[in-house]
């Protein structure tokens, strides 16, 4: 590879001094994708539902652009970014995940609604919402079970409310119309609770009281915002765009694809070591009716890992999982093809820094792959993550391009 080569981009977020590397035409592309600085990370629907460390839309829309003829792959969907992007870039495309909420947040993302659909829509969010208000429990309280499963995050009268319009939800008979109002309700849950944030799965010490009938507003309001911005998807996609194709699947997994049939994957895999996905969206099982145990006993580069095996056991499980997924991607791709990732380095217990691309070059190595180019930004740790005396206090975030090594 050529000498980094310094640059003031944007990868993800935040802007920052950059250092790039490997086959300049690549290199050129991958710059590109990274400049997100003053785009819009909530156009479309891509504002919709909260996803911890979700890629920015522009960098998938960029990279897209350079895919080879074929599908496109997101192995590690999450929230559903890439999958909203090769839809409205009209191509085939596959998202796959191990949490059933990264589906059903894509589904809601990417549905090709018209105009009579979405009124609709916001008809019934409206009329579960007035359900919810007016047929609440005599004596103020939910059923036992609900209690003890999530009473302890959620202030009394937004349990009720919560409560309520998943009883109401229930009730309609149209499922693509109550799928759809439940990931609403789903994506305004860490909003209501006492849960800090979507990434922090704590109770907020500074958390503001939710009153009686707050998340029933909080409810409408997001549907009908959601129905506009559907409109906007169904404007940008292409007539003869087909529908993604969504799955809860491991990445490690075989894509069941035809052989050589993928233009590009387009993914951000976990950073080692640095959330815990499972718990992250745990407000959201019991109101999605999702079984969260795969994703549990199956995610890779979980925080919890490193409780479980230390630091450098993670490290090297983590290594081995991208070698078992870049294995398993490998028939798909076509000609011409590469993988694009955001990837950033993790955090160590007790402080320090897991270096990222490290892992991921011993992974590629073993998998049969080469890095093509690189583009990095550095971050600074914070927390714990740089709480150790002697440890790194600088992560950085990577846009990678491999390719299968002839």
């Amino acid at each position: 590879m050529k000498a980094p080569r310094k640059r003031r981009t944007a990868l993800a977020q935040a802007g920052g001094a950059v250092k790039s590397k490997g086959d300049p035409e690549v290199v050129a592309w991958l710059e590109a994708a990274a400049k997100v600085g003053g785009a819009d990370a909530r156009e479309l629907t891509h504002g919709f539902h909260a996803w911890p460390a979700r890629m920015h839309p522009l960098t998938a829309r960029r990279a897209i652009r350079h895919a080879a003829p074929g599908w496109i792959v997101d192995p590690f969907m999450g929230g559903g970014t890439v999958a909203v992007e090769g839809f409205i870039a009209g191509r085939q495309t596959l998202g796959r995940d191990l949490n059933p909420v990264a589906v059903e947040v894509a589904w809601a993302r990417t549905l090709r609604w018209g105009p009579s659909e979405r009124t609709a829509f916001v008809d019934a969010a409206a009329a579960a919402a007035t359900s919810a208000r007016t047929h609440r429990p005599a004596n103020k309280r939910v059923p036992r079970a609900f209690f003890q499963a999530e009473g302890a995050w959620y202030d009394p009268p937004a349990l009720v409310d919560l409560w309520c319009l998943q009883r109401q939800i229930a009730r309609i008979r149209s499922p693509p119309v109550a799928r759809m109002l439940r990931v609403v309700l789903s994506s305004i849950a860490v909003k209501a609770s006492r849960q800090a944030t979507d990434s922090i799965t704590r109770v907020d010490r500074d958390h503001r009281f939710v009153p009686k009938g707050r998340l029933l507003q909080w409810f409408v309001a997001r549907a009908e915002e959601h129905s506009r911005n559907l409109g906007s998807v169904a404007s940008a996609a292409p007539r003869e765009a087909p529908a993604p194709t969504l799955r809860v699947s491991d990445g490690r997994a075989a894509l069941e694809l035809e052989p050589r049939s993928v233009g590009m994957i387009c993914s951000s895999p976990p950073y080692p070591g640095t959330y815990d996905y499972v718990e992250h969206h745990r407000r959201r099982y019991s109101i999605l009716d999702c079984d969260a145990g795969s994703a549990e006993a199956l995610e890779i580069g979980s925080r919890r890992e490193q409780h479980e095996l230390g630091p450098g056991g993670a490290a090297a499980r983590y290594a081995q999982d991208m070698a078992r997924a870049f294995s398993a991607w490998r028939p798909s791709l076509a000609e011409g093809a590469c993988v694009v990732l955001v990837v950033g380095d993790g955090q160590r217990k007790g402080g320090g820094v897991v270096q990222v691309i490290p892992l991921i070059e011993r992974a590629a190595k073993d998998a049969g792959y080469r890095v093509l180019a690189q583009v990095a930004q550095h971050r600074s740790a914070r927390g714990h993550t740089g709480g150790r005396k002697g440890a790194s206090r600088h992560k950085a975030e990577f846009l990678l391009a491999l390719t299968v090594d002839p």
